[in-house]
């Protein structure tokens, strides 16, 4: 609610701001109801896609779709559509004041949403053990200096993502560590605070290196990824080394330290680095391979175990990428924050029906599709009604957890001390935890860390 609230009032400053350059389209202040609606509307178009966005109100055969007339006229769509603003105007033209210099947030007309978007994220789900690093592109041609050009992927213009949680690359800038690029996007990613320690983080030779490998390890992280030999660290022997024309299957391995340097022979060689598994535990992959007498068949070859773990559990962002292919809410816009903002919707309404499978599968009960659950949630969006919004506005405040301090001017390094209660349910165990954190409905102390929930068990309760 907090979120579309902000939607609403910063949308309708930006209104208004276009009202008074003189901008021709008519435009009536929008509404929690029909900024849901207009969400409802983004979520069918990726449903049902069409060549143009008018289409979806055209009377013409062999069009004549009647859903989106249902809820709301074409033109109000489009005035919504081009006035959507996430960040307040008036801060826009302070922070565009700053550019050339250290304070400015090349993100700042994302940065509501990104940070909304990523408390919920680490709010609502706590990850398995075996997590994956990787890029995703979000297509768009506009003119903005952090826009790039990737040749090797499918989309080859558009903002990089490097995507755990979430993160934008926003153009080279000072490593923080003095390491590079792909040193910093996973350490800034990898939150021992929020995560906890144990996991196994798996990324690809964009990321890999000896030295984030050693590091990581130190944090009680466990990794592994394919990696590039003429990276500094790199093992430099020449014994013990895998010929050109092994046969495939052909295992070859170092170690030094903590870390694991492995070479297999596959179609070409794959060379490998972890610091989790040992070289070989007998798996076996089915290989296409030429026979003495110069005839095909299929044959069982080993796999070094790192190379079969990381096959298993390298595709998580892949996973996530296609689940938001397959119903693309991606409108052309010409405002680069509007780009992502469709992205970030998007990301939204895939890890909602992640959770969604997750509940399903605690309670025994089957899980809805995913074009199942997008529809019933297309339909509850756009059927949102005066009485729900009269409900909400008049208590203003939901079950959900805030800072105690929320609404208070503070100094940045007290933020995480100020304001600390006993925690409620702690205190009925007779312990004397402290939080930072209440519910904002019941206005009670709770904790929400790593290992222990008081949020959850008292509301389950």
């Amino acid at each position: 609610m907090n979120v579309v609230q902000s939607l609403c009032t910063n949308t309708n400053k930006n209104g208004k701001k276009q009202q008074a350059q003189g901008k021709k389209y008519q435009w009536d202040p929008v509404s929690i109801k029909e900024l849901y609606q207009f969400l409802g509307i983004l979520i069918f178009m990726g449903l049902l896609t069409t060549h143009t966005v008018r289409d979806y109100w055209s009377p013409r055969r062999p069009y004549g779709i009647p859903f989106c007339h249902t809820v709301m006229s074409r033109k109000r769509y489009e005035a919504i559509a081009w006035t959507l603003h996430i960040s307040d105007p008036e801060e826009d033209k302070e922070n565009d004041q700053k550019k050339g210099t250290p304070q400015h947030d090349r993100l700042f007309r994302l940065r509501p949403l990104l940070d909304s978007l990523l408390l919920s994220c680490k709010a609502y789900y706590h990850p398995r053990q075996n997590l994956s690093i990787d890029e995703r592109m979000v297509a768009s041609k506009a003119r903005i200096g952090f826009k790039q050009y990737m040749k090797a992927k499918p989309i080859k213009w558009g903002f990089k993502l490097f995507v755990l949680a979430d993160a934008i690359y926003t153009g080279k800038s000072k490593s923080d560590s003095g390491k590079g690029l792909s040193y910093d996007s996973v350490m800034n990613l990898i939150k021992v605070s929020y995560l906890g320690t144990g996991y196994h983080v798996y990324v690809d030779n964009f990321y890999t290196s000896t030295t984030l490998f050693r590091d990581l390890y130190k944090l009680k992280f466990g990794a592994c990824g394919t990696i590039r030999e003429i990276l500094q660290g790199f093992p430099r022997t020449k014994e013990n080394a895998l010929p050109k024309k092994a046969d495939r299957g052909t295992i070859r391995w170092i170690r030094s330290d903590k870390l694991l340097y492995t070479k297999w022979m596959d179609t070409r060689e794959v060379t490998m680095c972890s610091s989790i598994h040992k070289v070989y535990t007998g798996d076996k992959v089915q290989r296409r391979v030429r026979n003495e007498d110069g005839t095909w068949g299929m044959r069982n070859v080993p796999v070094p175990t790192p190379v079969k773990a990381y096959n298993q559990h390298m595709g998580g962002v892949d996973l996530s990428d296609a689940l938001i292919k397959y119903y693309n809410m991606a409108q052309k816009t010409q405002k680069w924050y509007k780009n992502i903002f469709y992205h970030f919707i998007d990301i939204a309404v895939v890890n909602s029906f992640l959770l969604h499978k997750e509940l399903a599968q605690a309670q025994t009960t089957k899980a809805l599709s995913h074009k199942t659950f997008r529809e019933e949630l297309c339909k509850q969006l756009v059927d949102i009604g005066l009485v729900e919004q009269e409900a909400s506005v008049s208590t203003g405040k939901l079950c959900v957890p805030v800072a105690i301090t929320e609404g208070k001017e503070l100094d940045p390094s007290m933020k995480t001390s100020f304001g600390r209660r006993h925690c409620a349910l702690c205190n009925e165990g007779k312990l004397r935890n402290k939080t930072p954190w209440k519910c904002e409905a019941c206005d009670v102390p709770l904790c929400v860390i790593v290992d222990r929930n008081c949020f959850k068990k008292r509301h389950m309760r």
